[in-house]
């Protein structure tokens, strides 16, 4: 996502969105611990082809919706 890594609750991403509910609940390797993508700051999820503001924008309706 054009270099930056943002942190965000995994709980605002589940909420909202069943992918990202669906591939927190899948299994992370071997060691069962917090080695999964995007569990970690050393292993990020990497969203290719997302813009920075693409991706600003899809947060901000997220943080809405979690206002609601």
């Amino acid at each position: 996502m054009e270099d930056r890594l943002p942190r965000i609750p995994q709980e605002l991403l589940e909420t909202h969105s069943e992918v990202f509910r669906t591939m927190f609940t899948l299994p992370t390797g071997q060691d069962g611990g917090d080695s999964g993508e995007g569990r970690s700051e050393n292993n990020p999820l990497y969203l290719e082809s997302v813009k920075k503001d693409d991706f600003r924008s899809f947060l901000q309706v997220l943080s809405a919706l979690n206002h609601e």
